[in-house]
């Protein structure tokens, strides 16, 4: 699903208007990534936790040559599910 398909989801089961659910979608991204960047958490009860995690450098290989690089230090966001999501995606397995 990409953000269209999702606008248009939460359009027909909320009965907001499409552009308002489009500036609402806007500005709840827009809220954790600016978290995020202040290296903070977002936590969603029952969805799960956004969060920075930093990475060490490392030596990595560079495929084509086999030659060894340096990865810099960096941070990177992580997603961990919540309980309720992970069962909620388990009862709907076919």
């Amino acid at each position: 699903m990409n953000r269209e398909a999702l606008v248009e989801a939460v359009t027909t089961t909320s009965g907001l208007s499409r552009e308002e659910v489009k500036v609402v979608l806007e500005n709840l991204l827009n809220t954790i990534s600016d978290e995020l960047c202040k290296g903070g958490r977002v936590e969603l009860r029952g969805f799960g936790v956004f969060s920075i995690q930093e990475r060490r450098p490392r030596p990595a290989r560079n495929p084509r040559s086999g030659e060894t690089v340096w990865l810099e230090e960096r941070r990177v966001a992580s997603f961990k599910p919540a309980q309720k999501l992970k069962q909620r995606i388990q009862d709907h397995q076919a």
